[in-house]
């Protein structure tokens, strides 16, 4: 896959995740069935239905769940996004009933593409930001 079209794919598989109407798109047009993600739990998830079902749990603790893209880098077969993740904590992540409060993160995350999809993806955005801004860092410790 070349640059550009690596650049249009994660482009646009963002705008589908934004866009709760869309959101299920942002599986096919992004990731290969086996799929491997990384950094986001202790061990890979592996395979597309893996990504949906970590994924929901996401969007049912912060359903207004939106991603801006900071800067786009492409090197090769690897497309790299600094991203900024925030919503709205309603419903329950990691634990911790939803508070209504807000969250801000920032986060980078680099997919390796094969010859039409994400087959392999490393992500790293601060979690532990995002507890503390909705007010509930607390409740891990206590």
């Amino acid at each position: 896959m070349d640059a550009q079209t690596m650049r249009q794919t994660g482009l646009a598989a963002i705008e589908c995740f934004n866009d709760p109407q869309r959101r299920a798109q942002y599986f096919d047009i992004l990731y290969a069935d086996d799929v491997v993600l990384h950094g986001y739990t202790p061990e890979p998830i592996v395979g597309k239905a893996a990504v949906r079902e970590f994924y929901a749990q996401i969007t049912e603790a912060f359903p207004d769940a939106r991603v801006s893209i900071e800067a786009v880098y492409v090197d090769g077969d690897h497309l790299t996004m600094r991203f900024r993740f925030s919503g709205t904590h309603v419903g329950t992540f990691l634990g911790v009933p939803g508070t209504g409060r807000p969250f801000d993160i920032p986060g980078i995350t680099v997919l390796r593409f094969g010859e039409t999809r994400c087959v392999e993806r490393w992500s790293v955005a601060d979690f532990l930001g995002l507890l503390m801004q909705v007010g509930a860092a607390g409740a891990l410790t206590g």
